[in-house]
């Protein structure tokens, strides 16, 4: 059996998130829905036109597989939701809601800017139907995309 981490923030680390990553495939295993003339039946409250994809950042209590690059060593990561709400608060009050990478590369890009963003709360009722499978906790966002070779 594999270890599994849980990941916590300590408000005294330096340690966080830096960017939302827009990735084929996303280590949360949940796609993006993406807003565009050619899906017109996959709706999330978005017109056509819109540039718009929504997905999720952060999916709470799912072990993420791992791997350390130097060791080989094989282990699972787990984001639970009081972690998940710590690192979205500390990610806004930084003023990063816009950091978008691709593919993990640490590279931020330009022409993507966030329109929405919100915790999956049951309690609160607050669960779009399209995440009805998703984790009570997890982190949903909508990012606009202005530029349209990145859209491509």
């Amino acid at each position: 059996m594999n270890k599994v981490y849980y990941i916590n923030i300590d408000e005294s680390e330096e340690l966080g998130m830096f960017s939302v990553s827009l990735v084929d495939f996303p280590a949360v295993e949940t796609s993006f829905l993406c807003f565009n003339e050619e899906k017109p039946k996959q709706l999330f409250f978005a017109k056509p036109e819109e540039h718009i994809i929504t997905g999720i950042a952060l999916r709470a209590d799912l072990p993420i597989y791992r791997v350390n690059p130097k060791t080989g060593e094989e282990y699972y990561v787990v984001f639970n939701k009081e972690t998940i709400k710590k690192m979205i608060a500390r990610y806004s009050k930084q003023g990063m809601m816009n950091n978008v990478d691709l593919q993990h590369s640490g590279e931020l890009v330009s022409g993507v800017y966030m329109v929405e963003s919100f915790i999956i709360n049951d309690e609160r009722g607050i669960r779009p139907k399209e995440f009805s499978d998703i984790e009570d906790g997890s982190w949903v966002v909508s990012y606009y995309v202005e530029d349209e070779a990145l859209w491509e």
